[in-house]
């Protein structure tokens, strides 16, 4: 299946925050419309020792200083045509290099229907793994991201849990 340039876009963005982290970064600009981002996001942001970076991919990112682990927000309202949350996925696996899910599960998220996924694979050669937690609410759709080189991933996944317990779209 075809994914849309929405989707392409979002999971480009994703992985390029990530691949920033890890190696020197290059910006690639997609010919699309700037997307509608969600106002109503309520949220704690991660600890001190994660320092906010910009992205205009992105609605909100943050570094971990030591280990570059990173945590991202990234929201689009309005859609059209509305994508599901499988598609959304399957775009962000499909910009993954060796991507493997690792675990994929429906959840319950903010009172709607939404995915928590683990993904390795690679980000410019580098061994990677992604946290998701993909969901829509009000005509928006949120992907809130964990991302680290894999043998650094588990030091701030209690640091996303948190993040992700206290997001909340009204």
């Amino acid at each position: 299946m075809k994914t849309s340039i929405w989707i392409r876009a979002l999971a480009l963005s994703i992985v390029a925050m990530t691949a920033c982290t890890f190696t020197a970064c290059v910006s690639i600009r997609l010919k699309i419309p700037k997307p509608q981002r969600s106002k109503d996001m309520k949220f704690t942001p991660p600890p001190s020792t994660f320092e906010k970076t910009q992205s205009p991919d992105l609605d909100y990112s943050w570094q971990e200083k030591k280990n570059g682990n990173s945590i991202s927000v990234l929201s689009e309202c309005h859609d059209t045509p509305d994508a599901t949350l499988e598609q959304i996925q399957e775009g962000v696996i499909d910009e993954i290099s060796d991507a493997q899910p690792i675990e994929v599960d429906p959840i319950t998220y903010n009172g709607v229907a939404a995915i928590h996924s683990i993904i390795d694979g690679t980000v410019e050669g580098v061994k990677t793994e992604f946290e998701l937690v993909i969901f829509k609410k009000h005509d928006c759709t949120y992907i809130l991201t964990y991302a680290g080189v894999t043998k650094a991933f588990g030091a701030n996944q209690l640091d996303f849990e948190r993040f992700v317990k206290g997001f909340r779209v009204p």
